[in-house]
């Protein structure tokens, strides 16, 4: 399963979701979805399967880079709103139902601005990213989970 998160109205911010359509159109066999979500709502959506790949856009310095992130090293926090983060919803849900093995792809960018469509600078990362998501769909295909 790969998940491609973001908003596109925010620019950048839309990465997430425009990889995802790479992956889609290129790996038909993938369940693949494109979502503007978080917290409880997007452990629901990985729940059940094997393996989550999640992209999404990171705001931070040295726009364009390409990070993995581990949920493991994410502060967990209490509930905000209505909702709580993703990293304790994983957590919450793994007490009744199966959760995949996740893996976090976050693609730097500057600070979001509406506007639709990417930047030159960060759809040039487009390849890298899908590049990196087959590496991690194929290193699941031959393992036994």
């Amino acid at each position: 399963m790969v998940i491609g998160l973001g908003n596109p109205l925010l620019g950048d911010d839309g990465v997430g979701m425009e990889v995802a359509s790479v992956i889609e159109k290129e790996m038909p066999h993938i369940n693949v979805k494109k979502a503007c979500v978080g917290g409880m709502t997007l452990a629901e959506m990985i729940a059940g399967y094997k393996r989550a790949v999640i992209i999404d856009a990171i705001v931070g310095e040295k726009e364009g880079e390409v990070v993995e992130l581990d949920i493991k090293n994410m502060k967990a926090r209490s509930m905000v709103g209505h909702d709580v983060d993703f990293a304790t919803a994983v957590k919450m849900l793994s007490r009744i139902t199966e959760m995949p093995e996740i893996r976090i792809l976050g693609i730097k960018i500057g600070k979001p601005c509406f506007r639709e469509g990417l930047s030159p600078h960060i759809k040039a990362t487009i390849p890298q990213v899908v590049e990196k998501v087959k590496t991690i769909l194929e290193e699941g295909n031959g393992s036994a989970g």
